[in-house]
């Protein structure tokens, strides 16, 4: 009995696991098990969020096939993924890869003075064994905006350049790629500033190879095919650049498009009419956006000739920056001969207390530099050391009367002071080393402070071990509103020859791609690895020099100097040129006096063409 109860017991017990097996193995809806489908739900929700963060994240906020598609047809701007874009640039590469720079005549150095020898020199001849640390040019170069996120979730789209930061409305390219079959558009340029427009291949150096990758993106881009000639300069500082605009005008046709000339020389040109008013250029021709960052509003608002605009500055312009003109500062020496750190310093420039007055009391804590050895201040008594102080004081120009009509203002008391002033410095002072040898008196470590321009950083600060930071030049006094931080006038502009007609559409696209590619990359490279990295070196320094480039100024006077009997130029001879030497002004009083009314002839003459 108990052995039929014991298998009756099993029986039960069997049949009941059936029947749970077979419960637990029941089809859903959808003819997937139960536990299986639960499986496959948990795994599928991670593998598509997997997706879209790789879509996000892959190679910098790459974009996807369909995304991409999607936002080229909107009126957003047209990109492209880092692949595509590297194809872009090595396809218009392998197109133009025999070209090379055209140059019509042999470049003649300049023989007059260092500060031309020191323009015509390149400033970034940085070797390929000191760049190796650093990352691909190629790559740098081709930072240009992508987006991110899916376009399928309802969400504003982002625009992140390669690094994946977020670019803001003014950061954004808005021309779309095109194809213009590879029409050849012709840039001139001087041979002593070619590094900032142009690189003939890559050589492993990184500025330079930056400027080609932009180069050939803009070419890839856009279909077009870039052509560079160089007019040499010429000795005294005149060039063939003139001869070859004029010789273009003359022509009646486009023998060049875009001209890279200098700003000083510029102005002339373009009151004999050899280049285009960029305003007027019909909008739906006009690609150039002068809102963007790529592009530097304060220039642009004091060239202005009665809104009319011929000269473009921005961050193809490299030279701007180069050419800032600013004071060097050794620190050991600071620490030495004052009671000041270099945060302490920083801190008295940040609150506007860094004043020609603090400066000259700094200079005089060294003493004799002939009885010390070491020198307070160290400047050449050229324009590069000069022009900076002027300005940095705030020389009165002009001024604009109730019409915005530019007049000559520069007979007054703060200008007959600040001649006095650099006249005593750069003549008198026993502290202050003003020779030939003055920048490299400061490279040397024997200078506490040195005017120069920036550009001295990647010349003959180079190879140096000196520790220095750099700071504005200082102002008049504690009541001026703020620091004026100008480019020595040497620095490129860009303009239309006046004949660019049926191609403005093309010209201005590839400014404006070209402007934009320099702000995400070119930009990248010489500011955060060669200045801030390389040659400053620590994070405070870097911020100086950001305070510095954020805050440089530029007055209409002074761009239009050449045009204006060159007012500048007489403070300068004034503070320079010693008794007995051609060009020595024995009173500054009188000689403002004249040179206001000839200025003022000057520039009614130069005006009456562009106001109305």
């Amino acid at each position: 009995m108990k052995k039929n109860m014991r298998h009756l017991i099993i029986t039960f017990f069997l049949l009941f696991c059936l029947l749970l097996l077979t419960a637990c193995t029941q089809p859903n809806e959808n003819g997937v098990p139960k536990e299986t489908d639960e499986f496959l739900h948990t795994d599928s929700a991670e593998e598509i969020q997997s997706e879209e963060n790789t879509q996000e994240t892959n190679e910098g906020n790459s974009i996807s096939s369909e995304q991409e598609t999607a936002f080229s047809e909107s009126e957003a701007p047209s990109t492209e993924t880092e692949t595509e874009r590297e194809t872009i640039a090595l396809e218009s590469e392998a197109e133009s890869e025999s070209e090379s720079v055209t140059q019509t005549e042999e470049a003649i150095p300049p023989e007059s003075s260092e500060e031309d020898n020191w323009e015509a020199e390149d400033p970034w001849g940085d070797s390929s064994e000191e760049t190796e640390d650093l990352s691909d040019p190629e790559e740098t170069a081709s930072s240009d905006a992508t987006v991110s996120g899916s376009s399928n979730s309802g969400k504003e789209e982002v625009f992140t350049d390669e690094m994946g930061n977020v670019l803001s409305e003014d950061e954004i390219l808005e021309v779309e790629k095109s194809n213009y079959g590879g029409t050849q558009v012709v840039i001139l340029q001087k041979d002593n500033t070619a590094h900032e427009m142009y690189a003939a291949r890559r050589e492993g150096e990184l500025i330079n190879d930056a400027v080609y990758a932009r180069n050939k993106f803009v070419e890839g881009y856009l279909g077009v095919s870039l052509k560079f000639e160089t007019a040499a300069v010429q000795s005294g500082g005149i060039d063939q650049l003139k001869e070859r605009v004029n010789a273009a005008v003359m022509s009646g046709y486009s023998m060049y498009h875009i001209i890279a000339n200098n700003t000083y020389e510029a102005s002339s040109m373009i009151q004999e009419g050899a280049f285009l008013d960029i305003n007027s250029i019909p909008a739906e021709e006009n690609y150039i956006d002068l809102s963007k960052r790529w592009w530097n509003q304060s220039f642009h608002e004091e060239s202005l000739l009665d809104q009319k605009l011929y000269m473009l500055v921005g961050d193809i312009t490299t030279t701007a920056i180069d050419s800032a003109e600013v004071v060097f500062v050794n620190n050991d020496m600071l620490m030495r001969y004052t009671d000041l750190t270099e945060a302490e310093l920083m801190e008295q420039v940040y609150e506007m207390k860094w004043t020609y007055e603090t400066f000259l009391n700094m200079v005089h804590k060294v003493g004799n530099g002939k009885e010390t050895g070491e020198w307070g201040f160290a400047g050449d008594r050229g324009s590069y050391s000069i022009d900076g102080m002027i300005m940095g004081m705030a020389m009165d120009l002009t001024y604009r009367d109730s019409l915005n009509y530019p007049n000559m203002k520069i007979n007054t008391d703060r200008n007959i002071e600040i001649g006095e002033r650099l006249r005593s410095l750069f003549q008198n002072d026993s502290s202050a080393n003003c020779d030939e040898s003055a920048r490299n008196t400061f490279a040397s470590g024997k200078a506490m402070l040195m005017t120069h321009v920036l550009g001295t950083a990647g010349k003959e600060l180079k190879s140096t071990t000196l520790e220095y930071m750099v700071i504005p030049v200082p102002m008049y006094d504690e009541f001026q509103e703020a620091y004026h931080i100008i480019p020595q006038d040497n620095f490129s502009s860009l303009s239309l020859l006046v004949h660019v007609t049926t191609e403005q559409t093309i010209v201005t696209q590839i400014l404006e791609v070209m402007g934009s590619e320099s702000y995400l990359s070119l930009r990248h490279c010489i500011q955060e690895k060669c200045y801030k990295q390389r040659y400053l070196k620590t994070e405070p320094r870097g911020k100086m020099f950001d305070y510095i480039v954020d805050n440089m100024y530029y007055d209409f006077g002074y761009t239009y100097a050449k045009m204006l009997d060159k007012p500048v130029m007489l403070i300068r001879n004034y503070a320079r040129v010693l008794p007995g030497e051609q060009g020595y002004v024995e009173s500054l009083v009188t000689q403002l006096e004249i040179t206001e009314v000839t200025s003022e002839e000057k520039l009614k003459e130069f005006l009456k063409q562009f106001f109305e």
